[in-house]
């Protein structure tokens, strides 16, 4: 029993020591004492001019970028590519060219595909003379 008065009166005693403390005097509140009847409370205030500026709106966050849409984008023609038209994350319509391919071995192609027409006409021409003016025709294939 002894024991526990003993707590108490420590309890009681800290605290009646942290109310005292808690109380401060005048100055430390801010209060001046001018006179023995008024107290005059002092307030710190720093005073600035006003000054315009430019405000300009920006705001930076981080973040991920999902599009809405994937498309797989492929060529008519395989090649290498000698010129790139648009930018990445452009946005171009249906049909816009993107890039231009190395054509030169499709440039040889063409001109081959046009010899083999020609020679074909000539052929062509050929027989149908031959035709029109000898009636050769079964004999031709042996040519």
């Amino acid at each position: 029993m002894k024991n526990s008065d003993n707590k108490k009166r420590g309890i009681l005693s800290l605290l009646a020591v942290l109310a005292i403390s808690g109380c401060g005097t005048a100055q430390a509140d801010g209060i001046d004492r001018m006179d023995s009847d008024e107290f005059v409370r002092i307030i710190n205030v720093e005073v600035a001019r006003i000054e315009t500026e430019n405000f300009v709106e920006e705001i930076r966050l981080t973040a991920t970028a999902v599009a809405n849409q994937d498309v797989m984008v492929s060529a008519e023609e395989s090649g290498v590519i000698r010129e790139i038209f648009v930018d990445k994350g452009v946005q171009v319509e249906s049909g816009a060219a993107l890039a231009k391919i190395d054509d030169r071995v499709l440039a040889a192609q063409v001109e081959q595909a046009r010899a083999v027409a020609e020679l074909a006409g000539q052929t062509w021409e050929r027989r149908k003379r031959l035709w029109e003016e000898d009636r050769i025709g079964s004999e031709i294939a042996y040519l």
